[in-house]
């Protein structure tokens, strides 16, 4: 990718790389099916406009009560920042709606026809859509869980520190939603630090991480986020809620997991941690991408029973 090209090459090369993962992406869904005792609905756009990145889609089990509430997971999908689609999460949020939760299988626009501002813009306007929506919908404000694989759960920890914090808010210019009380994160494979960076380094990745930079900031070198890619600056200060972590050794971006553990161990916050050990069957967010392996129903499993033990 020529990274030092003008924007519009570089963003040219940016959307045909994810025109290549959609490739992937499709060939998936063929063959992983919402399960038959999940229901669907039709995805709504939360933001009032035609951008198909401002939908979400919600699912609960068949069996769900009629009328009474059902605690909530928001879901926010992974993709580098640069890819992804409701597509891509669905079977994945399918499972997790088997589990007992009504799940909301969220969009948002992808880099970089917006930057992270925006993509945080985006996913605050869907928390605002469910909290409208929370009693047509019988979702339970009360009981709501934020998830995120990959740059998702990168999204999701920043979401809650932007929730939290008035100075993060103005930063990013959103207006909080006290409404939905988040009772805990689940975080897979995260890329929590906001960037390409692995152990060991790989010298494409660096390119990489150059041209993520750029369209992270809308390609303002001054951008007011810029600071707050990674989550030691953006979750300073921020009281944050119980955490499931799910990381393996086979994943390439596994150290920033084991220093976001070691950061939350440090300041003596709740959480769970699960690592896989070093099988490359394993390697990064392979719970989202093979829903129905062992290990990805033993994943899933408990991060939902995580969850339960942190209902209100």
């Amino acid at each position: 990718m020529a990274i030092d090209a003008p924007d519009w090459v570089r963003n040219a090369a940016i959307r045909a790389f994810a025109l290549v993962v959609d490739k992937g992406v499709d060939d998936r869904a063929g063959r992983l099916r919402a399960p038959d005792d999940v229901v669907m609905e039709a995805p709504v756009s939360y933001a009032g406009d035609r951008d198909p990145s401002h939908r979400l889609e919600i699912m609960r089990p068949a069996n769900a009560p009629r009328h009474a509430p059902m605690p909530l997971i928001v879901d926010i999908h992974g993709g580098g920042w640069i890819h992804g689609h409701l597509d891509v999460n669905r079977a994945y949020c399918s499972r997790l709606a088997e589990r007992g939760f009504a799940v909301a299988n969220v969009d948002y626009r992808n880099q970089p026809d917006t930057d992270l501002r925006g993509q945080v813009r985006d996913l605050f306007a869907a928390l605002h859509w469910l909290a409208d929506h929370a009693g047509d919908e019988r979702l339970d404000k009360s009981n709501v869980f934020l998830t995120g694989d990959s740059a998702g759960a990168h999204l999701a920890l920043l979401v809650y520190c932007v929730n939290a914090s008035a100075r993060l808010r103005t930063i990013f210019g959103v207006e909080p939603e006290p409404r939905l009380a988040i009772r805990a994160i689940g975080l897979a494979n995260g890329v929590v630090e906001g960037t390409y960076r692995a152990d060991p380094p790989s010298p494409l990745l660096a390119v990489a991480d150059r041209a993520l930079l750029k369209v992270m900031c809308g390609g303002d070198p001054n951008a007011p986020w810029r600071p707050y890619r990674s989550y030691v600056r953006f979750a300073a200060g921020v009281d944050l809620p119980p955490m499931f972590v799910m990381t393996g050794l086979a994943d390439p971006f596994y150290d920033q997991s084991a220093r976001l553990l070691g950061y939350l161990r440090g300041r003596g916050i709740e959480f769970e941690e699960l690592v896989w050990p070093n099988d490359r069957r394993l390697e990064h967010v392979f719970s989202i991408t093979e829903v129905d392996w062992e290990e990805s129903r033993l994943t899933n499993a408990a991060m939902c029973d995580f969850f339960a033990r942190h209902l209100g």
